[in-house]
């Protein structure tokens, strides 16, 4: 995320955190989502005051249930957590829908370093959620790339689930019941049970449809996407004899296309999980560089991509590099992605941009393109295609200048091919003859290169 919108989101949390007159009347707002966006975190106390007895500490990316605010003590806005605690509004974005809130907190899961999401997702995660918890997951394929015959003819059925995260959680959290939804014991046809609070959890089957009465009439509401958040009101047996999850805006889903939990922070923690290993099929996709296809997918100009990758069954994994210059590679006797393992800390831009240059080559491989020896030009031109797109994605990073102070040698690198492209297109082409001369079976005379630019001081810790 850059710094700009990180900034834009902490402003936003503390909009309007103090306009109440004092006194002890607490605003009831209905049950709302809070999202924890600074990196220290928040603390819940006993009452609306900074004096109060610290009852949980909720960190960076948290989602919170919350009910009620009032002005504290100190002048500032506390929002009521969990019916029974306070926290300073300030730090907080509220949302009216789980679905939103959890949106958010994977996008800051993405942008966190690798060490950092590693840290949330053992945060978070409930102690008992384990893979067998969870139905294979399905994705329906998009007409954004086109889908060539799998080899062999074999169909394609998505079967990734969550990985297993057995670390209990550091948040306050109720008794975890990560188990798939659907269960026996409901007998009344459209009766819900009754349920004195909502239960969250996360859909695990793409494209799930939405009924106004339970397994007979299909609402006109989209459907929802694979990983996203529900909060659930109430259950019931449909017409068609299939239990039934009520939601809180009134519309049912099928009991088995979610994973239920019993807090707001877990479903956030299996969403991501769940969202991150939808990108894949069949061929594993790496956890560390699962981000870069999330934001991949998300923009319009590369979602084919991201696409590509889950509907060819492609390969993503890290790997010793030969060359350890080598950022990324595509095999096209593999099909498969392989990134610099030495790389997988950087900043997830850099992996996305990286991601974009492969992924091309996986587009292009689908659509009946090969590489032969005896045609270097055509070799030369696809792999210019691939840095346009590279460019591309840095350009929507950090703009038409590339990243103002790169951290290390692929930035600067990613940086320069932006400029050639820009600046001296003639200068990229020589260069790309130059790299890839072997690769395209080029044996005519190598150009000379500039002097490379020096790299940036190593920082100190």
């Amino acid at each position: 995320m850059r710094a700009d919108v990180y900034e834009g989101i902490v402003a936003r949390a503390g909009e309007g955190v103090a306009t109440r007159q004092s006194g002890d009347v607490i605003l009831n707002v209905g049950r709302r989502y809070a999202v924890v966006v600074t990196g220290t975190g928040t603390t819940a106390r006993q009452a609306a005051d900074p004096a109060a007895f610290a009852v949980a500490a909720y960190g960076f990316t948290s989602v919170l249930t919350t009910t009620g605010e009032v002005q504290g003590k100190d002048g500032q806005a506390w929002r009521r957590i969990d019916d029974d605690t306070w926290a300073v509004r300030e730090g907080l974005l509220i949302f009216e829908d789980i679905a939103d809130a959890v949106d958010l907190a994977i996008e800051l899961r993405v942008f966190s370093p690798r060490e950092v999401r590693q840290a949330l997702l053992k945060r978070d995660t409930p102690p008992r959620f384990v893979p067998a918890s969870l139905p294979a997951l399905t994705r329906v394929p998009t007409a954004s790339a086109t889908v060539l015959p799998p080899r062999g003819g074999a169909t394609s059925t998505a079967t990734r689930t969550p990985t297993r995260t057995a670390t209990p959680t550091r948040t306050p959290t109720r008794t975890a019941t990560a188990t798939p939804a659907g269960r026996p014991g409901a007998t009344r046809v459209g009766t819900p049970r009754p349920q004195l609070r909502p239960l969250f959890g996360v859909v695990i089957s793409d494209s799930t449809r939405l009924y106004t009465r339970p397994g007979e009439l299909v609402s006109s509401a989209p459907p929802l996407r694979i990983g996203a958040a529900i909060a659930v009101e109430n259950r019931a047996v449909g017409a068609d004899g299939q239990e039934a999850l009520l939601l809180v805006n009134g519309q049912w889903i099928p009991a088995n296309a979610a994973i239920l939990v019993s807090s707001p922070g877990e479903a956030s923690a299996i969403a991501y999980q769940v969202t991150m290993q939808s990108l894949g099929s069949e061929a594993p996709v790496d956890p560390d560089i699962a981000p870069a296809l999330w934001l991949m997918r998300r923009e319009a100009r590369t979602k084919y991509l991201a696409d590509t990758i889950h509907e060819q069954k492609i390969g993503v994994r890290a790997a010793e590099m030969d060359d350890p210059s080598t950022v990324a590679l595509y095999s096209f006797g593999a099909r498969e992605i392989r990134v610099n393992v030495d790389l997988l800390s950087v900043d997830v831009r850099v992996l996305t941009a990286a991601m974009a240059h492969e992924a091309t080559h996986a587009w292009e491989h689908a659509q009946g393109l090969t590489l032969d020896e005896r045609d270097p030009a055509r070799c030369f031109e696809a792999e210019l295609r691939a840095f346009r797109n590279q460019v591309m994605v840095w350009e929507s990073f950090h703009g038409p200048n590339g990243k103002e102070k790169p951290t290390n040698a692929t930035e600067i690198d990613l940086n320069e091919i932006q400029r050639l492209l820009a600046q001296d297109p003639q200068e990229l082409k020589t260069r790309l003859v130059a790299k890839y001369g072997d690769q395209c079976g080029y044996h005519g005379p190598r150009p000379a290169l500039p002097t490379p630019a020096p790299k940036p001081p190593s920082r100190t810790p």
